[in-house]
């Protein structure tokens, strides 16, 4: 079975733009890096308000938002409940 016939198109769709990328559903290569991405540039703080609207609206639930940058480095990740935090922070050590 293919990830194609169990997703919504578009969702399908994203991971092939992904997957052509580079990127792997099965061994993805996400480090935890803010201090490597420039808090000043234009996709940062365009995505910031934006988020942060995101996180008011949904709280501390039982997921995460990550917010990367195309080399798949976390920026940040303004919305999710702690523990899923303390993982992906792990995932740098």
């Amino acid at each position: 079975m293919q990830p194609s016939d169990t997703l919504r198109p578009e969702i399908a769709h994203s991971w092939w733009r992904s997957e052509m990328s580079g990127l792997s559903p099965e061994a993805p290569n996400l480090r935890f890096d803010p201090d490597a991405v420039d808090r000043r540039s234009r996709p940062v703080a365009a995505a910031e308000p934006v988020l942060a609207e995101l996180a008011e609206q949904l709280g501390d639930g039982d997921f995460c938002v990550l917010f990367t940058d195309r080399e798949s480095r976390i920026v940040d990740m303004p919305i999710g409940a702690r523990r899923l935090h303390d993982r992906l922070e792990a995932l740098d050590e």
